[in-house]
């Protein structure tokens, strides 16, 4: 589970899944010791974490930033539990978006929104899919005709409405453009730009952006390789 808290990233997984030492920076067993969270930095692996070490963290980044911190990955032994509690702290909504490739070329659609940059996205409609809402967003956000590949991958980020915590669940879908003739930006969603980018000029945008679009367009080019 991929979560983004206050724009840090903590990974759940379950305990059983394979640990590579060599990914991390710092390695905790909370069977042999306590986290003290502002003596961390970089990309952390939490083994044996239970319930209540998730719940603090989350409290914690929720009123906090560590900016010390890149990744804490937190392994659980009882992982279906723990993405409920986590779930079941938020208000939950559902979104879908794509990383739209150009034809015949290696360029992506980035939109410039909100003094960011990012991928297009948007809110499921009632009754509506994951692919189907993610094709519908992509069209209406940046006027063009696409048609989806596979899945990347899933984030969850949090935001608040009022007093409310929101959980995003976003599912992203690698597309090709297959018509750009009408291509504009979606005033009434605040989008002020398009434009099409190909490394490293979508790693130099993407440092102004948040941290769950980063790692999704890191997602994509780990999946390109494969």
């Amino acid at each position: 589970m991929n979560l983004f808290i206050n724009d840090m990233h903590i990974v759940l997984k379950p305990q059983t899944e394979d640990v590579n030492a060599s990914d991390f920076e710092i390695i905790l067993d909370l069977k042999e010791s306590i986290i003290k969270y502002n003596n961390l930095r970089g990309v952390i692996l939490i083994q044996n974490a239970q319930e209540k070490d998730v719940r603090e963290l989350l409290q914690l980044t929720l009123e906090h930033k560590f900016e010390q911190i890149k990744r804490i990955e937190l392994r659980v032994s009882n992982f279906k539990v723990v993405k409920r509690m986590v779930k079941g702290s938020f208000k939950i909504l559902k979104a879908a978006g794509g990383l739209v490739k150009r034809k015949n070329s290696e360029e992506l659609l980035l939109m410039y929104r909100l003094g960011k940059w990012d991928f297009p996205k948007g809110k499921l409609d009632a009754g509506e899919k994951f692919r189907a809402a993610a094709l519908r967003e992509v069209e209406e956000e940046c006027n063009v005709k696409v048609r989806i590949r596979e899945k990347i991958g899933t984030t969850w980020h949090n935001y608040t409405m009022g007093r409310t915590q929101i959980l995003k669940k976003t599912r992203w879908f690698a597309m090709d453009c297959l018509d750009e003739s009408k291509m504009k930006p979606q005033k009434s969603e605040s989008i002020e730009e398009l434009a099409w980018m190909q490394d490293p000029q979508i790693e130099a945008s993407l440092q102004n952006s948040y941290e769950s679009i980063r790692c999704v367009y890191q997602d994509y080019k780990e999946s390109l390789s494969k």
